[in-house]
């Protein structure tokens, strides 16, 4: 659930960017051509808007009422299997309720956002500027840790001289039968 509010504030702050995008654009072109045409071009805007907002209702309240009926079919079809186990008839009873908040929560985010635009046009029409937002105060940098302080490097050791290799000894083992076993080479003598 928190990455679908998170998921919808983002849609929500994305559609408020873009209104706002679009109303710097009427704003630049109402200027030049002064008074009736950028309230004209506002109110346009809105009922434009507005059309969009009430299209998109009446859609979704169709799309909710086939998700309604197909979610109370399956509960039936899965009340009445005795091949399911409780915890997947659980399963999809659960199922049913996040598609339900899921669509809900939708319809919320983008009914706000069209109220959004609806209201920035009507703060066109009537000429006032946007609100202005306060700044965020600045975060301050974290304060540096303490360090030891640096050491001198060491100088390197010289490698001690690399000793020739002797030749490995082959002995022959004896079994417990009285034969050998094929010979193998003997561990070298240490040196002392």
């Amino acid at each position: 659930m928190a990455k679908m509010k998170k998921k919808t504030q983002s849609a929500i702050d994305s559609v408020a960017r873009y209104a706002e995008k679009l109303g710097k654009q009427l704003s630049k072109r109402s200027k030049k051509s002064k008074g009736k045409t950028a309230k004209h071009a506002a109110d346009l805007a809105s009922k434009l808007v507005g059309l969009q907002k009430e299209a998109f209702d009446a859609t979704f309240k169709v799309i909710a009422r086939v998700q309604k009926r197909s979610d109370q079919v399956v509960k039936d079809h899965v009340g009445k299997s005795t091949w399911m186990p409780d915890e997947g008839k659980e399963a999809v009873h659960e199922w049913s309720r996040t598609l339900e908040a899921g669509r809900a929560e939708f319809q919320e985010t983008v009914g706000k956002s069209y109220d959004l635009a609806l209201a920035y046009f009507e703060r066109l029409k009537k000429g006032q500027p946007a609100p202005k937002k306060k700044a965020a105060p600045k975060k301050r940098a974290a304060p540096k840790k303490k360090t030891a302080p640096k050491r001198k490097a060491t100088p390197k050791k010289k490698a001690a001289p690399k000793r020739k290799a002797t030749p490995k000894k082959t002995i022959a083992k004896k079994t417990t039968a009285g034969k050998t076993t094929p010979k193998r080479k003997a561990a070298p003598k240490k040196r002392a």
